[in-house]
């Protein structure tokens, strides 16, 4: 039977269901069941060598990763851990989801569009909040934020607006600027501070498309990177029709794939038109002035 051990001078096994007749004296079985040496027997060490690594650092563990751990009786496993995360959005807008907004108020999206996305990626934020336009009020609530997650995601108020505190309010709280400011379409006002104590904080435009786009192509790579994981490799797609690429920036182009593996561009609206994204399965970016066919192509979480 399978699992079996093999009996001592067998080279061969033939499958039960191949055998035709037994008396206990003679077997007869079919032709596909013609004995073979080495045939269904797999070999004690045949695996993989002793003292091999089998799991390089840097690997996520999935169910064939734990398997293969679990086999060879690794019971405890060096890995990293998962950092408490804190995504906040940010507007005097801003009303829960279960409430009917006023013609001045929306309600709020974008934070649980970005966790979403998050656990979707295997990372799960601790706190999905909102902060109000107003630095005063705001800073006790981003000191206690700050105090209590390695990651910062922020939505909103990132802008050049007279409103949009966010710039302003990490200086007063001891967080150094590493840029302000990104050279793609949509998302060019994301920004990346690091806190007092090596927080990283992102900060993301408040318009829904550029949040979520900004999402994958900063935050995601940089939260693989910093738990030691590969940056995830993007598959190119073959766009059906000429895309018109921008002189001086990163275009990051919503597409809808084919059956037939190409892409085209989805029908949207603006950077607020989160409707529009359900007729896309992700985005394809465009180096600034470039004429190439073929695009790397970031799918959705």
């Amino acid at each position: 039977m399978t699992g079996a051990p093999c009996p001592l001078g067998a080279d061969c096994v033939i499958p039960i269901e191949e055998v035709l007749a037994n008396d206990g004296e003679r077997v007869k079985f079919s032709e596909s069941g013609a004995p073979v040496a080495g045939r269904f027997i797999h070999r004690a060490g045949s695996d993989t060598q002793a003292g091999k690594i089998l799991l390089e650092p840097g690997t996520l563990l999935g169910s064939r990763e734990i398997g293969v751990a679990a086999s060879c009786g690794a019971v405890w496993l060096e890995v990293s851990s998962l950092p408490m995360i804190a995504v906040i959005a940010t507007g005097d807008e801003l009303v829960p989801i279960d409430e009917i907004p006023a013609p001045h108020q929306i309600r709020q999206s974008n934070a649980h569009s970005l966790a979403a996305a998050l656990k979707r990626g295997g990372y799960f934020p601790n706190h999905v909040g909102v902060l109000r336009d107003e630095i005063s009020s705001s800073r006790p609530t981003m000191e206690s934020i700050l105090k209590l997650h390695d990651w910062i995601i922020l939505t909103g108020a990132v802008s050049k607006g007279s409103r949009d505190f966010i710039p302003e309010l990490l200086g007063e709280l001891g967080c150094r600027e590493i840029f302000h400011g990104v050279a793609q379409r949509p998302g060019k006002p994301a920004g990346c501070w690091i806190g007092p104590n090596r927080q990283m904080i992102l900060a993301l435009p408040g318009n829904p498309v550029s949040a979520l786009t900004g999402l994958h192509t900063l935050v995601l790579p940089a939260l693989a990177v910093a738990s030691g994981l590969p940056r995830p490799a993007l598959r190119r797609v073959v766009m059906n029709d000429r895309t018109v690429s921008l002189p001086d920036f990163t275009r990051h182009l919503p597409v809808t794939l084919r059956a037939d593996g190409r892409a085209e561009p989805a029908i949207t609206g603006n950077s607020g038109d989160f409707i529009g994204l359900l007729k896309s399965d992700g985005f394809i970016t465009l180096p600034p002035g470039g004429d190439a066919t073929a695009f790397l192509f970031t799918p959705w979480l």
